[in-house]
């Protein structure tokens, strides 16, 4: 039975993306209980699939997910807790802390290309105080400090652990430290408790009851909320930093600068904010860039928050969707999760098939795991009816590496195990052909 609305359960770009304006948006009360709702029938959602999605998330560890449209509930799913249950966001909450600068930003408290010690004093890191001074809050922002990531603790905020690596603006990586003591500016330059400075900014959010506590690091902040307040603050975002007519919580050019290509080394980030749609991305722990869009079955304008064990907030501007998902570690790594989730949700948005007898021709190729991978990886695809099947590695420039599956396959599910002892290091190509059909993945080789 399909799980939607009023049952007890249920009730993934261009560079300067445009909130939906808030004439075309339903903005609910603080009472969870009169949110306005849309069932997916109305939408022509195909609710096999949809059922299909709930399943497959409920068996990758969801606690929680909700899909917005135009602000109304189309889907609400909790798996083992309720809609009051809060949450970890992870690294997803980083979008919160960035609109908190902007806020300070705008009242003419914080100005982001100014040195970082203005707020955090001297000595806030081993570097001498010429390069020290060079490091602004823009750089915290955008992951572009130059400080050396390679250490214990990335988390470690002491001045040891924040040591010189590069000239800040000239390497992107997801250094977590100069990130957290974003928090310790917002208090010095607001003058307040941090979670006291979030309540007064996000106060013209109805209901919003996110806050701040400590992580499982001696450094960090994390943010928790339940679903529905992260589904808010989507909604707050897509209108611009704003809630219904309300002004804006940060200036335009802010805004637009948190969700679009904040530097050219990583032009998949912004302000904290994960942006799809652009042509390479920088993935967390790594180093180097990886080609193609983040997520390629998503809408190319869609910005993400994103954090540990797949924390998603996924923002689509075009089609006015906020779509949740909180829980604990799935099989699949973050990106991976997320590109599934889309692959499946683009299933659920096409419009029900017609109640003819036959199957249509067609299949589903998952995402390899592990990925990355070191030396052995699996390979799952399932069929939808009996076709000739064949299944290929190649490297990312097109050169055959390994033929796995050549064979007619009758319909079903199927998983290959790929081997690359043979393989040096880097980004590979997958391919499924089954009957007339194609459909490619990479995978990244990481010795």
């Amino acid at each position: 039975m399909l799980r939607v609305l009023f049952s007890l359960s249920i009730v993934y770009f261009f560079a300067a993306a445009t909130p939906v304006p808030a004439q075309d948006t339903y903005f609910p009360p603080a009472d969870d209980e009169a949110w306005e709702t849309l069932s997916p029938e109305e939408l022509s959602w195909n609710t096999e699939a949809l059922d299909e999605l709930l399943d497959w998330l409920g068996d990758h560890n969801t606690r929680s997910f909700v899909i917005l449209k135009n602000g109304r509930i189309v889907v609400e799913q909790y798996y083992g807790i309720n809609r009051e249950t809060n949450w970890y966001w992870a690294s997803a909450g980083k979008t919160v802390t960035a609109t908190l600068v902007g806020a300070l930003e705008k009242q003419g408290d914080v100005d982001i290309h100014s040195a970082s010690g203005t707020w955090l004093g001297e000595g806030w890191t081993s570097l001498t105080e010429e390069q020290e001074q060079q490091i602004t809050p823009w750089h915290q922002l955008t992951m572009t400090t130059g400080l050396d990531y390679e250490i214990d603790d990335l988390n470690c905020t002491l001045p040891q652990c924040l040591t010189f690596k590069a000239e800040p603006g000239t390497q992107w990586y997801y250094h977590n430290a100069p990130y957290t003591l974003l928090t310790n500016i917002i208090e010095e330059a607001a003058g307040q408790e941090l979670n006291d400075f979030t309540e007064a900014v996000f106060d013209i959010i109805p209901g919003f009851s996110g806050f701040y506590a400590d992580g499982a690091s001696q450094f960090n902040r994390v943010f928790i909320s339940n679903a529905l307040d992260m589904a808010r603050f989507g909604l707050f975002i897509n209108n611009g930093a704003g809630w219904e007519n309300s002004e804006s919580v940060v200036t335009d050019t802010y805004f637009q600068d948190m969700i679009s290509p904040s530097q050219d080394l990583n032009p998949a980030y912004g302000y904290l904010w994960w942006l799809n749609g652009q042509d390479s991305f920088i993935p967390p722990t790594f180093a180097f860039s990886v080609p193609g869009m983040l997520f390629p079955d998503a809408p190319a304008d869609m910005y993400s928050a994103l954090g540990l064990n797949s924390q998603i907030l996924n923002i689509v501007p075009s089609e006015g969707l906020v779509v949740v998902r909180m829980g604990q570690e799935p099989a699949e790594g973050l990106f991976q999760f997320n590109r599934e989730l889309w692959e499946r949700l683009n299933e659920v948005r096409e419009q029900a098939t017609s109640s003819t007898p036959s199957t249509p021709a067609g299949f589903h190729l998952d995402q390899n795991y592990p990925n990355p991978f070191n030396p052995v990886t699996q390979i799952s695809y399932r069929l939808s009816e009996p076709s000739p099947v064949r299944l290929s590695v190649y490297t990312l420039g097109g050169r055959h590496v390994e033929t796995l599956v050549d064979e007619t396959q009758f319909t079903g599910s199927y998983t290959v195990s790929f081997r690359a002892d043979h393989l040096s290091s880097g980004i590979y190509i997958y391919r499924l052909h089954a009957g007339n059909q194609v459909r490619s993945k990479r995978m990244i080789l990481l010795k």
